[in-house]
């Protein structure tokens, strides 16, 4: 099977959660192409320690895969025409629409897998289901312990982090940007006295205004990769999260590693989508504040 990766390092990672899941389930070979040339490094770094390599590959392809992609979206169109040939090739491609119905039947004994496969898989009954091995791995690719004993001095106070998503949904109406009022509420609840406070944001704007307010040590974008970024805010001790993949993933490493996360309800302004959605059983539910 191969699946087409789009998207950011969130997406990446339930991309990649899939795959393992959908490999050791199923005992089929998995190819992801990504367009993340950043996330294939990262995951290349990882997989050939591991045996999970033997049934994961990961290749990027940049602009040739974004062009795959379109290519299949008019592929799909084909079903609906009376080409033998091109309606038997357009039935191997499987594309999900919602990204909160992730495709269990494919898992069942005697299911036909697609050869194509298209989705974000942002399901949360799918990552609580995840084999414990697989859940390693991921943390691994994520969190990475030997890099946070390098990066990390010991910590003599609870660190607490806050990833602040703008991009976007600044333009995604439905969406909704959680305004800065929802971090500083949640961080008035704490002691902010003796913390050690770690804050990342694609807008660079809101890390100065933070910094005006609270004296934090600030990951800006200019300096901090997407990965860089991930695992400083992993080891964190109490993690404030925005409404976005990205920080799904930094609040799953958190919460694995015993520590505390704050989520934001509703996640979206107004977008329909499941009242659970990518929430865990762990999370703390904290009424979100959007501009």
């Amino acid at each position: 099977m191969i699946i087409l990766a789009s998207g950011g390092i969130g997406n990446q990672l339930f991309i990649s959660a899939a795959a393992l899941h959908i490999s050791e389930t199923t005992r089929k070979r998995v190819l992801i192409i990504s367009e993340n040339k950043l996330f294939v490094r990262e995951f290349r770094k990882l997989s050939p320690l591991t045996s999970r390599s033997t049934s994961i590959s990961v290749i990027h392809l940049g602009v040739i895969g974004a062009a795959l992609n379109k290519i299949l979206d008019k592929l799909a169109n084909f079903k609906y025409t009376h080409s033998i040939f091109l309606f038997w090739f357009s039935s191997r491609m499987l594309t999900l629409q919602k990204p909160w119905e992730f495709p269990f039947y494919l898992l069942k004994p005697g299911a036909k897998l697609p050869w194509i496969l298209r989705g974000y898989f942002q399901d949360t009954d799918f990552i609580e289901s995840l084999s414990e091995s697989n859940c390693e791995f991921l943390s691994e690719i994520i969190y990475q312990e030997n890099y946070q004993k390098f990066q990390s001095p010991s910590k003599s106070n609870r660190t607490v982090g806050l990833h602040i998503r703008r991009g976007d949904y600044t333009a995604i109406t439905e969406y909704g940007t959680l305004s800065l009022a929802y971090f500083y509420e949640n961080l008035s609840s704490l002691n902010v006295t003796d913390i050690n406070l770690i804050v990342a944001s694609d807008d660079p704007r809101a890390l100065l205004e933070i910094s005006r307010n609270f004296p934090a040590e600030t990951l800006h974008p200019d300096y901090y990769n997407g990965f860089d970024t991930l695992r400083k805010l992993s080891d964190v001790d109490e993690f404030i999260m925005s409404n976005s993949t990205f920080s799904f993933w930094i609040g799953w490493t958190v919460l694995r590693r015993g520590g505390k996360v704050i989520a934001p309800y509703p996640w979206f302004k107004c977008a329909n989508v499941p009242s659970g959605y990518l929430y865990l059983p762990g999370f703390k539910k904290s009424h979100s504040i959007f501009e």
